[in-house]
């Protein structure tokens, strides 16, 4: 059975290396699809290659360090981590400053933003006012007019 799926790959790769030298356009061995079990990258990342967020993690980690002087930072008699200096520089912003955007930015990392609730089958009379006012909106962009129904409303009132 793998002998008749190897024709069958070997045959699809003949016919695209084919058509391709027809064409006569881009790398042949472009076109040619993957044997069953092979990796479209096989060397892959490297082993103990670090991403973006690790190292960030880490940098955050370590003892924070005065720029100028190189001596650590120590609030209240003990070491700062950048970790603990960014959560603070944040809470001032959010906080002493004023910033609703950072107060609303905090909240969403402790907490989670809030759930809403939408209710598709509510009934009530104001979901069908809502239906009644897009339905006159949609007819006056369309047609420049209002509805008959607003017509007939407005004669009454005349």
């Amino acid at each position: 059975m793998e002998k008749k799926e190897q024709k069958k790959i070997d045959a699809s790769t003949e016919k695209a290396q084919e058509k391709a030298q027809k064409k006569k356009r881009g790398n042949v061995q472009n076109l040619t699809p993957w044997k069953a079990g092979q990796s479209g990258n096989p060397k892959g990342r490297p082993k103990g290659k670090r991403n973006l967020s690790t190292l960030l993690r880490e940098a955050l980690e370590k003892l924070a360090v005065n720029p100028k002087t190189g001596a650590k930072i120590i609030v209240d008699g003990q070491e700062m981590t950048y970790q603990e200096l960014l959560i603070q520089q944040v809470l001032v912003k959010g906080i002493v400053k004023g910033n609703d955007k950072t107060i609303e930015l905090i909240f969403d990392r402790l907490e989670g933003k809030p759930r809403q609730k939408i209710d598709f089958n509510d009934e009530s009379e104001d979901r069908e006012n809502r239906f009644s006012d897009i339905r006159k909106l949609v007819s006056i962009l369309t047609h420049g007019e209002s509805t008959s129904e607003e017509k007939d409303s407005s004669e009454e009132t005349v």
